[in-house]
């Protein structure tokens, strides 16, 4: 990461950008795409192409597929656990 060195954290919130886009982010240095969502309406109604909800497989696999591990961490970013193959 070029630029922000001294953020910690940089989250590419896939809901906003699209999954693709989250997964590139990550390539780019951001170390979070967030969590699970069950429904989400509020972007969705002004306009975006997401989907509008990803559970804990489809989130694993979305950054396996960019190349990272994926780790599950707390509001704090606390590591709770590296989620295994």
């Amino acid at each position: 990461r070029l630029m922000l060195d001294n953020f910690p954290n940089i989250k590419a919130y896939w809901i906003m950008l699209t999954p693709q886009s989250a997964q590139t982010a990550l390539a780019f240095g951001a170390n979070d795409i967030d969590g699970t969502v069950t429904e989400e309406k509020i972007t969705h109604d002004a306009g975006t192409t997401a989907p509008e909800s990803m559970g804990r497989d489809e989130l694993v696999h979305l950054i396996r597929e960019a190349g990272f591990t994926p780790v599950q961490r707390t509001t704090t970013y606390e590591e709770l656990e590296v989620v295994a193959s």
